[in-house]
């Protein structure tokens, strides 16, 4: 069996692609097949989700190498996405690619203690607003 680029083999590569490159440029409801859609949508086709409906704070972090979803494809996600998209991130060095999230040795101090800090932000930042509308009322 080979290995990708990013030294994963490939059938794994293939299988995580199916799910990323919809979801970064499009993301559909769930594929039932021609009929199924039919029966479940009313169209051969699933539905195309509202992204824009999306109201929840949201950063989006991407490698500069990443062969699934580049940083043009998560600056247009987070275009697609509501009001309370935050940011995108492009994390390592110019040849961290997608599997790097997942098995780097670097992953900890790359990106997940920034997914941290983002997260404690944000739960601040609700914290102080549920307080100020606490006030108010």
């Amino acid at each position: 069996m080979g290995r990708g680029s990013e030294g994963g083999r490939r059938t794994a590569s293939y299988h995580v692609t199916d799910f990323c490159c919809c979801c970064y440029v499009f993301c559909f409801r769930y594929d039932h097949g021609r009929f199924g859609n039919l029966f479940h949508y009313g169209s051969t086709d699933p539905p195309e989700y509202d992204l824009s409906r999306v109201r929840v704070p949201t950063s989006l972090y991407v490698g500069a190498a990443d062969s699934f979803g580049t940083p043009d494809d998560a600056d247009l996600l987070a275009s697609r996405l509501g009001a309370d998209a935050k940011s995108v991130q492009v994390v390592g060095g110019p040849d961290w690619g997608h599997l790097h999230f997942a098995f780097s040795k670097d992953a900890g101090r790359v990106v997940l203690d920034s997914i941290v800090d983002s997260m404690l932000e944000t739960d601040r930042g609700l914290r102080m607003a549920t307080a100020r509308d606490a006030r108010s009322s």
